[in-house]
């Protein structure tokens, strides 16, 4: 998840459960090609979120009692940018393990495992969860793949270049709540390598295919005129720009980023336009190109382990 303004951003402090830090330098830059469109500049990003010194999984919002062993929760210094990416906040509504909407229960469990987010209605599908996590995370993937499909915004291998379905059937992963579409599961192992330099351009193609028919002219968080701060900041979020008037509107997208997901998808039917452009809605396959190089000395024919 990256976040970006149009036109040159200054440093800013703005809060997402407890705080966010915008800080200098700017560690990556991207600039639009198509007509009208402005420079984007991503910044770094730091999260404090709150863990338990016992149940280090735990990554609440905000400051208070662990909710698995009531002990004190203590701060904890995420960045969102960097080599090994902090990763999306969980986007769905539902707990993976009870299918009941999040909320229902109380106040959401919001965990870690190995850098990916979850969230789960209650404590009892904690210990659910962790009995047979692949299980679960499974399922969640393939709620993912279906969200996100639509509007995944590259007909290419990002690692290759290559038509997705070049090699066959594209490679669906899911990298800390986040489709990337792939040719082959060697582009997989390259993606892994250094997922930071890839995300980095699905963010631009996301943003470059967005921005000019964005359906919405107002802050779906504060309501305002996305420009009335000085704005409008972007979000990349899911494979999709999120927009908000002031960096002030973050903390609440960041605690229930699945209603306002929802109601940008409304907008975006509602509007007529398709935000993504990365299917191949027609069923036909490229296969003019059966190996490519992954920088190895030699391509798919070569002496890799697939």
């Amino acid at each position: 998840m990256c976040i970006y303004k149009a036109g040159r951003m200054a440093a800013a402090v703005v809060t997402v459960g407890v705080m966010l830090l915008m800080t200098q330098p700017t560690i990556a830059q991207t600039t639009t090609s198509e007509p009208g469109e402005t420079e984007s500049l991503s910044q770094d990003v730091t999260v404090e979120a709150w863990t338990c010194s016992a149940h280090k999984q735990v990554r609440m919002p905000s400051e208070g009692t662990c909710p698995m062993c009531d002990l004190d929760l203590v701060v904890l210094e995420l960045h969102l940018h960097g080599p090994e990416p902090l990763g999306d906040p969980y986007p769905l509504d539902v707990c993976p393990v009870s299918g009941e909407k999040l909320g229902s229960m109380g106040e959401p469990l919001v965990l870690a495992y190995e850098g990916r987010e979850v969230r789960l209605c209650c404590k009892g599908c904690v210990r659910s969860f962790e009995k047979d996590p692949d299980k679960y995370w499974a399922e969640i993937d393939k709620q993912i793949v279906k969200q996100q499909q639509a509007v995944y915004p590259l007909q290419t291998c990002p690692v290759s270049g290559e038509s997705l379905t070049a090699m066959d059937e594209p490679v669906e992963l899911v990298y800390k709540n986040r489709l990337i579409r792939l040719c082959c599961n060697m582009c997989k192992k390259d993606f892994m390598r250094t997922p930071a330099k890839f995300l980095a351009q699905l963010d631009a193609a996301v943003i470059s295919q967005q921005r000019e028919h964005y359906p919405l002219e107002t802050c779906m968080v504060a309501g305002g005129k996305l420009d009335a701060m000085g704005g409008p900041m972007e979000l990349v979020f899911a494979n999709r720009l999120v927009r908000f008037c002031c960096a002030g509107c973050l903390p609440a997208f960041w605690k229930g980023p699945a209603k306002y997901y929802g109601q940008l998808d409304e907008a975006w039917a509602k509007h007529g336009h398709s935000p993504g452009a990365g299917h191949d809605r027609d069923g036909k396959r490229d296969r003019s190109h059966k190996s490519h190089d992954h920088g190895h000395g030699h391509g798919h024919g070569g002496d890799h382990d697939h």
